[in-house]
């Protein structure tokens, strides 16, 4: 043994023999002089030590504070009290005030390292990614070898974590994927489980149920005997019933509505009542339009002869009346039971187009192509007034009436990421917005206040005020399709997808919730005045009514 390791040996000896004395009996005099101008910074270090060793956390911060006090610039100080104040008195802001100082000192990034995994005991996981992301820039990470890449994993997985339950799914999926990377599916173990149930939860609440269904049952898979029982009952449920399985008990179907022989058509938007009592179906190669209760799904009237140009059809605000536009250009105002003719109007002179209907109140408003606005009383058929807008209605435009039948927005087919607003008093164009980049208006709120946005994987809800303004934005990583619909208030936004699911949105807290699923992909959607309901068709000729808020 060289000399070298012999006095090294004495003195790790020596050591040991001072602590045993130290735990046996008080403190030496020593140590209890706390600040002594004759101490060296071993000295301090020393006995500092020995008190954290033997659990007094409050002399040790004293002993610390002396050497502070003579020996600023010693290194060793930070370092050493960092580490006792975050594992002893669990002061991890303490500990990482001095982490930084030591790191300023130093420029080690070993220490850096150490302020790492500090901050990420203090469960500051935006901080830590931070840190990871200064580390990767400058490429200083690799000195710290294995060791940085479990620190990272741990910031982007407690990051991810909070995420969801912050009800951020797809910033959570982000963080999850960069803490996988490198990390093979039989590299995780049994202390991986809530991560691995918060990776599901993050697809299955962003509509990824492929993926989600896979994370529950790769979860089972490593847990084993461990996992929770109610995840074993779900994978059981979902290798019998497919993806359904996630939805049982918290989706509710009111009604799937008797298509019969004209599944294999088109229909136009499928209308409600305002008061969602009942939905008109229009099928157009049959130019029938059929009414549903939608309490049951069970028929009301069938009225036939509708316009061969879809969509014009208005209910009365009681449900009770429903004008219609027929194919001789006549308006029909007729009972939503029976579907007897109330009342007939010769309203469109021979090669005049229609563009728009609406009830409001005791008013029936024909919109005409030409851009003349004609009102009618829907008891008597008079005329009660008229107004010519500033520009004329395209033919397949989109005209969307607010709900107390004062003012259109109007969505041009060939540019359908414009619109322009209209006062149907004045005729004079209210204001306009284009939301550009290849989306498409398909909703307003019933006072035209906002208006649904639909991009290919996202949904946003806008403003037409200020010359238009995004106000909000859901992103979905999949394919939407090119419908969504707003409630009257402009609270509640529902969408369907390609994988036939039908998802609302709370859109003053932003949370998500599925309400119906259906085996095809989504064509259409449709959501009651008052957001109790909604409609959905889907590619395969199926029309099913699905609650929004349950009981309601």
């Amino acid at each position: 043994m060289s000399s070298l390791h012999r006095d090294n040996l004495m003195r790790t000896i020596q050591y040991l023999l001072l602590f045993l004395a130290l735990a046996a009996l008080p403190l030496s005099a020593a140590a209890q002089e706390v600040c002594d101008p004759t101490y060296t910074a071993t000295d301090y270090r020393f006995y500092a030590l020995d008190a954290a060793a033997l659990g007094d956390a409050e002399r040790a911060e004293s002993l610390y504070a002396c050497w502070e006090a003579a020996f600023p610039d010693d290194d060793k100080l930070y370092l050493d009290r960092a580490a006792v104040r975050a594992e002893i008195a669990g002061d991890y802001a303490g500990a990482l005030a001095d982490l930084e100082r030591a790191e300023a000192l130093t420029g080690s990034v070993l220490v850096s390292g150490r302020r790492l995994a500090v901050t990420l005991a203090q469960g500051d996981f935006d901080a830590a990614v931070r840190m990871v992301e200064a580390l990767e820039q400058d490429n200083r990470w690799r000195i710290l070898g294995d060791g940085f890449t479990t620190l990272r994993r741990a910031a982007y997985q407690g990051r991810a974590m909070m995420l969801v339950e912050a009800s951020s799914y797809e910033a959570a999926l982000a963080d999850f994927e960069l803490a996988f990377e490198g990390l093979d599916e039989e590299d995780l173990t049994p202390a991986d489980g809530p991560m691995v149930l918060s990776v599901a939860e993050a697809f299955l609440q962003t509509g990824q149920l492929e993926q989600a269904a896979r994370g529950y049952t790769a979860y089972v898979g490593f847990m084993g005997s461990d996992a929770d029982p109610e995840i074993v009952a779900l994978v059981a449920a979902l290798e019998e019933n497919g993806v359904a399985a996630f939805f049982a008990g918290e989706t509710v179907m009111r009604a799937e509505l008797a298509t019969g022989a004209a599944v294999g058509g088109s229909f136009s938007p499928f209308r409600f009542s305002p008061d969602g009592s009942i939905i008109g179906l229009y099928f157009y190669r049959e130019r029938r339009l059929q009414l549903f209760e939608t309490a049951t799904g069970a028929p009301l009237a069938g009225i036939d002869a509708a316009s061969d140009l879809p969509g014009y059809y208005a209910f009365s605000p009681d449900g009770t009346r429903i004008a219609v536009i027929g194919s001789d250009g006549a308006l029909t105002i007729r009972d939503t039971a029976a579907g007897d003719v109330l009342l007939d109007l010769p309203l469109l002179n021979g090669g005049e187009r229609p563009a728009g209907l609406a009830f409001a109140d005791d008013a029936v408003i024909l919109l005409v192509g030409s851009g003349e606005v004609r009102r009618f009383n829907a008891e008597t058929g008079r005329s009660v007034g008229s107004s010519t807008l500033d520009d004329p209605i395209p033919p397949l435009a989109g005209v969307f009436f607010s709900a107390d039948g004062a003012s259109i927005a109007v969505v041009r087919s060939d540019i359908p990421d414009k619109a322009a607003l209209f006062s149907l008093t004045s005729g004079r164009q209210t204001g306009s917005f284009e939301a550009g980049g290849s989306q498409i208006i398909s909703d307003w709120s019933g006072d035209l206040r906002f208006a649904a946005v639909v991009r290919r994987d996202s949904i946003a809800l806008w403003t037409p005020a200020l010359g238009g303004t995004e106000v909000q934005r859901f992103e979905f990583g999949k394919d939407l399709g090119r419908n969504a619909a707003l409630d009257a208030a402009g609270e509640t936004l529902v969408f369907g997808d390609e994988d036939g699911l039908i998802t609302a949105i709370d859109l003053a807290s932003g949370t998500r919730r599925v309400i119906g699923l259906h085996a095809a992909e989504i064509a259409y959607v449709e959501i009651s005045a008052d957001g109790r309901l909604a409609a959905a068709l889907d590619r395969d000729g199926t029309v099913r009514l699905w609650e929004i808020r349950q009981g309601d």
